[in-house]
């Protein structure tokens, strides 16, 4: 399957539009995902069994609200994505995901 296959892009503005930047931000991200496909799959060892919806919020306190989290999300559940883009340290990733990881409380895909 082609990468644009499995995954489809969702403008969560509130006035979407199809402008020029919008299109580079859709190019710019399919031809990304395209060059780390192969390496994402392996790393996590998963292959999606059904298209994957990707929605871009036009700011991070809006993506915040639409999760219902305005405070903060926990990298465990909301931050394979940030992990990948190397947005967080290790000590933040140890310090968020140690209580769950003692509990035995880690989600799976």
């Amino acid at each position: 399957m082609s990468i644009k296959e499995l995954i489809s892009i969702v403008d969560k503005s509130e006035a979407p539009s199809k402008n020029d930047g919008m299109n580079k931000v859709y190019h710019d991200l399919f031809e990304e995902l395209k060059s780390n496909l192969d390496r994402i799959i392996t790393t996590y060892r998963h292959r999606p069994s059904q298209k994957i919806t990707i929605e871009i919020y036009p700011d991070l306190p809006t993506f915040h609200q639409a999760i219902n989290e305005p405070l903060a999300p926990k990298w465990l559940t909301h931050g394979l994505g940030g992990h990948e883009a190397k947005q967080m340290s290790q000590e933040y990733i140890q310090y968020s995901t140690s209580e769950a990881i003692q509990n035995n409380a880690v989600p799976s895909f």
